[in-house]
């Protein structure tokens, strides 16, 4: 549904790319970077808000390890004042906890769920992550190149149930 409202954020070159059960996920592939923003449809504001903390503080954590770094996208924090439109020039923001948001290195390749690749390849690498006190694992996906995983994305410190 949101791909066909062209979503972009404002005054940028960044575009819809893709969306999850949290967020949009905006790309400036002139700048290689993107923007995950999570939306308001995902839940109540305070499950967001601790769902987008849990990430936030992942991140954080994983680009000051030295065994992580070089296994997520980097991270640049988040921004302010995202105003969000539809094709047609729609402040669409209302939509999004657009405060809820933070920017990523945008790494080419295709990315399948860690449950999917196997125990000997995946293993280790969720171990240093919990290494590192990042626990949500369940919902990361990472992408593989000869039988290795080379970057791992939507992580968080803990698993979070929502609560309605």
């Amino acid at each position: 549904m949101n791909r066909e409202r062209g979503l972009t954020i404002a005054n940028t070159n960044f575009k819809f790319l893709d969306e999850g059960a949290y967020g949009i996920v905006f790309v400036d592939r002139d700048d290689c970077r993107i923007i995950k923003v999570l939306a308001r449809k995902a839940g109540p504001e305070a499950h967001c808000a601790a769902v987008y903390e849990s990430e936030a503080i992942a991140y954080s954590i994983a680009m000051k390890s030295d065994e992580l770094r070089s296994l997520i996208p980097e991270y640049f924090g988040a921004r302010k004042g995202l105003k969000i439109e539809d094709a047609t020039g729609n402040d669409v923001t209302s939509e999004f906890y657009s405060e809820f948001n933070f920017e990523l290195e945008f790494v080419l390749g295709t990315f399948v769920k860690m449950g999917q690749i196997s125990g000997a390849v995946r293993d280790p690498v969720v171990l240093a992550f919990q290494r590192e006190g990042i626990a949500h694992m369940i919902d990361a996906s990472a992408s593989l190149e000869g039988g290795r995983i080379t970057k791992v994305i939507d992580f968080g410190m803990q698993d979070l149930e929502q609560e309605w």
